[in-house]
């Protein structure tokens, strides 16, 4: 999932059931044991999993891997994170905001629900000759890392929007809450008003400025 580049790509996140927080090794990628969440929701597991997993939808993430972060995505990495931070990133996909941030000087982990969108980001990563890590999330609203494990969340574009329901929202805000440091930073951007108003569910028509989120 989860997030990804809207130009490429409808939505994005994340992952599964991580009751227990081994995880062993899979192509390179980390895989927590267990998958009792995503059992108990596998409308959402399997949504948002097949739709992250098809091979169209890898391409398009894959051709935004050299774009690297937009000029607005740039802007408040800059703004906002310390240098040398350690950076979780999102809804990865393929890796184009997860390789930026690492040229940038920042030590960074990315997690998305799509196998296959992580599988190509390691052979992206091959040819880099990055250290980017790479987490399978089996259960979109569970992080399989440890607490307070980074100085930074970030996810860019769609991402949170494409969370279905408040409570589960929270539940994914509280999981970025518990793997920050004490004093870290969530960054998080929607490219348009309409994906903000998805998210809050709280937001108002204004007739001279369109969205008004409260």
């Amino acid at each position: 999932m989860p997030a990804a580049d809207a130009h490429a790509a409808r939505g994005a996140s994340a992952a599964a059931n991580v009751g227990s927080r081994r995880a062993r090794s899979d192509g390179g990628i980390a895989v927590p044991c267990g998958n009792e969440t995503a059992k108990a929701r596998p409308w959402l597991f399997d949504q948002l999993r097949d739709r992250y997993e098809h091979p169209l939808e890898v391409e398009a993430y894959e051709r935004q891997v050299a774009r690297g972060l937009l000029a607005e995505e740039r802007a408040i990495v800059d703004l906002a994170l310390p240098a040398r931070s350690r950076v979780l990133v999102l809804g990865c996909g393929a890796g184009r905001e997860a390789f930026a941030l690492e040229a940038m000087g920042h030590a960074v982990t990315g997690a998305d629900i799509s196998r296959e969108m992580l599988k190509a980001a390691k052979r992206h990563g091959a040819m880099r000759r990055s250290s980017v890590t790479w987490v399978w999330m089996p259960d979109p609203l569970k992080v399989p890392l440890a607490d307070a494990s980074f100085d930074a969340v970030v996810a860019f574009a769609q991402l949170l929007s494409h969370i279905p329901g408040a409570d589960a929202r929270v539940a994914l805000l509280a999981e970025v809450r518990r793997v920050l440091r004490g004093r870290g930073i969530f960054v998080a951007s929607f490219t348009t008003r309409r994906a903000m108003r998805e998210f809050t569910g709280e937001a108002k028509e204004s007739p001279g400025d369109g969205a008004r989120i409260r």
